[in-house]
């Protein structure tokens, strides 16, 4: 969640409208016990804001699926777009055979999709694969993460000219 929070600028974006609330939410998990638990003001603001469901447990040590990535990232997008993610219904094409209608990602996975941001792998059989409860690798986690930037400035990395970084 860290890393979608800073490279989306989400948490810039709450600051810049007055939005940030790093309020303690109970929950139940022993990691929130501590008062100094590196994570917990990140994972509050993301609660407060209604980026992440508010449950009794939260799991921060608990391997993150493509699915639940791509849920936040196209969340965060979303947000900050004013847009709502469509969910699928029977008359909703999904491309991937790993999807279905009735799942609960399904409209995140089609938007990510639809945004360049999460392609999927074809298989040996070449079918489209989203691979949605496969834990995210860090190549996922980049790769998505600079498909996001990329879909949000218009910019894009070439050899012959990479991105300038303004100092």
């Amino acid at each position: 969640m860290k890393s979608i929070l800073f490279t989306t600028c989400y948490l810039d974006n709450l600051i810049a409208n007055d939005e940030l609330d790093k309020k303690n939410v109970d929950f139940k998990d022993s990691e929130f016990d501590d008062p100094d638990y590196w994570a917990a003001d990140l994972i509050y603001a993301a609660v407060n804001s209604g980026l992440v469901e508010e449950k009794h447990r939260f799991y921060p040590n608990d391997e993150v699926t493509r699915a639940e990535f791509v849920k936040l990232l196209i969340e965060t997008y979303f947000r900050v777009t004013d847009q709502q993610v469509e969910e699928c219904d029977e008359n909703t094409d999904v491309p991937y055979i790993d999807v279905d209608k009735d799942d609960w990602f399904c409209g995140y996975v089609l938007a990510a999709k639809e945004l360049g941001i999460a392609k999927g792998y074809k298989d040996a059989n070449d079918h489209l694969r989203f691979n949605p409860n496969k834990n995210l690798t860090r190549a996922d986690a980049a790769i998505m993460l600079w498909n996001y930037y990329v879909t949000t400035t218009g910019k894009s990395f070439s050899e012959d000219e990479p991105v300038k970084i303004p100092r």
